[in-house]
């Protein structure tokens, strides 16, 4: 009678436990299911389940060398083919964002030769430059979309002033500078709308600075996954007793090092700080660049705020951060 009882008993504690083990899944707390499937219940296929889904390899991994060594099965169809396909995933995303880097960067490129192009021509005739005066004959936007973000008292008053730069044309919408939070906010709303990831949109190139700030900032997060993907090719080979993995590991640290290199030296078509070609400038093109700079940075202060950055730098993040929307930047 009393077996009876303890058998269920234990029974029920079996129950228990398998039960937090599952709900510990499904809260993603895998590590802790993991654990309870091996310490308390004996049941290491489940437990490697919880790894796996958890993408916690290396606990998978010394299931594999410990109460599932004989499981050439779950280690060949289950947990090889999991770890390839993060592997592949992870690859393919860092290659995707790259490419979204060079697309914006010569996009960028494109725009600052035309502006080169147009502020040249009005030096050539003799006239000057100016920031504000020359804002809206310098971009290449279809009139009829300057036109349609005009409210209708602001197109009654073209005449009267028609300055286009950000800071008039916000000014224009919202009436009146206001500290409430609502003010703010419809703010923050109207500059959205004027800077749009748009070909040919007004200040498209300020639109283009900060997806490329998203993009980098995404692709060095990846730094931390690129590592622990590394650390566990390193761990399979070691398990397998086979250089494949650990040479896959070293391939993608490789090319991920190699997209932050060339991404790195392209942040200088932002602000034209190219070193080697202000060398061979002459003083009409030091000029131009200092004026396509200046007027840049102006117009940057208005919507860089959000990402400003603390003076110590931490991270290799920070350091890109301040290049691209650092307004204190020398000019």
């Amino acid at each position: 009678m009393n077996i009876l009882i303890f058998s269920s008993q234990t029974l029920a504690g079996m129950d228990q436990y398998r039960s937090l083990a599952e709900q510990f899944r499904n809260d993603t707390l895998y590590i802790e299911s993991g654990q309870i499937y091996e310490n308390h219940l004996d049941d290491y296929e489940e437990a490697l389940l919880s790894y796996l889904q958890g993408h916690e390899w290396s606990h998978a991994i010394r299931l594999f060398a410990t109460s599932l060594s004989r499981r050439h099965d779950l280690y060949e169809h289950e947990f090889l083919s999991a770890f390839n396909g993060v592997y592949d995933d992870l690859q393919r995303q860092i290659h995707n964002d790259y490419e979204k880097v060079q697309s914006h960067t010569k996009r960028l490129s494109f725009l600052r030769t035309n502006l080169f192009q147009h502020i040249k021509e009005i030096l050539d005739s003799g006239r000057d430059y100016d920031i504000d005066e020359n804002d809206d004959q310098s971009d290449n936007e279809d009139p009829q979309f300057a036109d349609d973000r005009r409210t209708l008292v602001t197109r009654s008053n073209r005449n009267a002033d028609d300055s286009g730069s950000i800071k008039t044309r916000l000014t224009k919408k919202s009436g009146s500078v206001s500290s409430s939070k609502k003010s703010q906010r419809r703010a923050a709303q109207q500059l959205e709308k004027l800077v749009q990831l748009k070909e040919g949109s007004k200040h498209e190139d300020l639109a283009i600075v900060r997806e490329l700030w998203l993009l980098i900032t995404k692709i060095d997060k990846q730094n931390y996954d690129v590592r622990h993907v590394n650390k566990i090719c390193y761990q399979i080979s070691t398990h397998q007793n086979s250089l494949e993995y650990e040479q896959k590991g070293e391939l993608l640290q490789n090319k991920y090092n190699e997209y932050l290199n060339a991404i790195e030296k392209q942040l200088t078509t932002i602000w034209l700080t190219n070193p080697e070609q202000q060398q061979q400038e002459n003083v009409q093109v030091m000029v131009i660049n200092k004026k396509i700079r200046e007027k840049f940075k102006k117009e940057l202060d208005l919507v860089s705020n959000q990402y400003r950055v603390s003076p110590i730098l931490a991270s290799k993040t920070s350091q890109w951060k301040l290049v691209l929307f650092d307004s204190d930047i020398s000019v």
